[in-house]
């Protein structure tokens, strides 16, 4: 049954593993005053009549760390997915000051994967996927992470960047490494990665618009968990021409494997958008 396309407040969208085809791809949202996240399918192959199809739900009882409507969402969908449908599955991550997790499966289940309750996530537009591992994935986000400490207790946050290592069961995180990249708050980065190698790149846009491009070329792990310690980034940083363009509020950074995209209002020669 073809539905209307439905309207959310922060959604996402992210290739379906079910085709290696741009036609296909999944839309997750949370309707206002729920606490239910909702997933469908969109076949785009007629972009002005779009078919969509409801897949299934998932609402969480907890009210701290249940489903918004008013947070972020991130989706990312693991390259994976298009050689075996025996390994695909579609991560949602709820950003804000508590983060949830989610996975869709080729059964059409939508599993709670896991909580995040240490790490505030700023914005969806400073999460840059980077590095793809089998069914690891490596980003690297701006957000702030809270601490204890172990003799008073006392709670402690630190903001800036962190790297973020996803897999079908949890997330862990990276504070070191980052010392090259901007330390002021960016406005918006966006990352490109291979599926063949370990090597990966990030844009970022600071409120002037003017980006530079950093390249990662490995992760350290811990010899005994695999969780990510230190990320290593290459070479000096690359200026990138933008041909005087100026980013607005609303431009959208969108990463496609070996490509990235910002998608944006084009203003016109009165200001106007």
């Amino acid at each position: 049954m073809n539905l209307k396309l439905p309207a959310y407040t922060n959604p996402c969208l992210a290739p379906s593993f079910y085709s290696n085809s741009s036609r296909l791809i999944f839309l997750f949202g949370v309707p206002d005053g729920t606490p239910t996240l909702a997933s469908h399918m969109v076949d785009i192959t007629h972009i002005d009549a779009p078919k969509v199809e409801y897949i299934t739900s998932n609402f969480k009882t907890d009210s701290l760390f249940q489903w918004s409507s008013t947070a972020e969402k991130n989706c990312f969908t693991n390259p994976s997915g298009f050689i075996s449908l025996a390994i695909a599955s579609t991560e949602v991550l709820q950003l804000g000051m508590y983060s949830s997790g989610a996975l869709l499966l080729p059964t059409n289940e939508l599993r709670q994967a896991f909580d995040v309750p240490t790490i505030q996530y700023k914005s969806s537009k400073l999460f840059a996927t980077m590095q793809v591992r089998g069914l690891d994935d490596y980003a690297v986000a701006w957000g702030i992470v809270a601490s204890s400490n172990p003799a008073s207790g006392a709670r402690t946050a630190k903001e800036g960047w962190i790297g973020v290592l996803r897999n079908t069961t949890s997330i862990t995180i990276a504070t070191q490494g980052f010392d090259t990249l901007p330390s002021k708050t960016p406005m918006l980065a966006v990352g490109a990665y291979s599926t063949t190698t370990t090597s990966g790149v990030i844009a970022v846009f600071g409120e002037d618009s003017v980006g530079s491009l950093y390249s990662a070329s490995n992760v350290i792990n811990d010899a005994g968990t695999n969780a990510p310690i230190s990320w290593v980034f290459t070479g000096p940083k690359q200026p990138i021409d933008n041909e005087g363009a100026i980013l607005t509020p609303d431009a959208v950074p969108v990463s496609a494997q070996n490509v990235a995209y910002i998608l944006d209002q084009m203003l016109k020669r009165d200001g106007a958008q």
